[in-house]
């Protein structure tokens, strides 16, 4: 990945205690551009993997490398929502 971006915790979620980890597979063409997302594991809160989602959309990655040239793959982002 060239830079992650921080998932927004969205602040309703966070004052009703709802926590978890979300995690998306996310799929890359040939120059590192997201084509989709899927769900990997859900935290059991739509909100919370709706702000995943975002982040990981919001994410520049690096393509992946077979034989010395960049092809499409695939990415787990993974994020961790704990309030505080």
């Amino acid at each position: 990945m060239r830079r992650v971006a921080k998932p927004d915790y969205p602040s309703f979620a966070r004052e009703l205690g709802h926590e978890g980890t979300s995690a998306f597979l996310v799929e890359l063409d040939a120059a590192g551009k997201v084509l989709s997302t899927h769900v990997y594991e859900t935290s059991g809160w739509s909100e919370i993997d709706e702000a995943a989602r975002d982040a990981a959309l919001r994410t520049t990655y690096n393509p992946q490398v077979f034989r010395c040239r960049p092809v499409a793959g695939t990415y787990l982002f993974r994020a961790d929502f704990v309030s505080s």
